[in-house]
């Protein structure tokens, strides 16, 4: 099983780096609106600061990375206050492949249910495929669709705990 280890606020510059790194992918994809979502990414960590963030170490990098959000604490817009969620989860190219995201969405499955949260949301992109059919087999559902932003189409996404 991959160790999931809470990252402090001296891991904020690395988080940014691997999430940088993970969704770099969506950067031609998104043309004009990919400067404002990199900037995003690379503070994320500062801003986004009522999140508990979980990463996976590699033998010398942070290799992945999720910000868990427990109910209460969600982004009061996009999902219920009272649902848990999970936001930016970031693999490293070169550890993709390997169930990390996976492993990261099932431990903040375990958190929620910890928090005793009904319900975990997320939301995605169309331009994250990959992403997607992951959370579909894990059992999420789509739960509405959310105004475009990046030039992309989103949707939130469900699962009942």
């Amino acid at each position: 099983m991959t160790a999931i280890e809470r990252l402090s606020a001296a891991d904020h510059a690395v988080v940014g780096r691997l999430l940088l790194e993970a969704y770099t992918d969506y950067a031609e994809r998104m043309g004009t609106e990919w400067p404002r979502l990199r900037d995003g990414l690379v503070h994320a960590a500062e801003r986004l600061t009522d999140a508990e963030v979980g990463g996976v170490r590699g033998p010398s990098a942070l290799e992945a990375v999720v910000f868990y959000f427990a109910p209460g604490k969600s982004d009061g817009l996009i999902f219920p206050r009272d649902w848990a969620s999970l936001r930016l989860l970031g693999v490293a190219p070169a550890a993709r492949g390997r169930g990390l995201s996976r492993c990261l969405t099932e431990w903040c499955i375990e958190r929620a249910r910890v928090d005793k949260a009904t319900r975990l949301g997320l939301h995605t992109s169309e331009a994250m495929t990959t992403a997607r059919g992951l959370y579909e087999r894990m059992g999420f559902v789509v739960d509405g669709e959310l105004p475009m932003n990046f030039g992309l189409r989103y949707w939130r996404f469900r699962l009942d705990l």
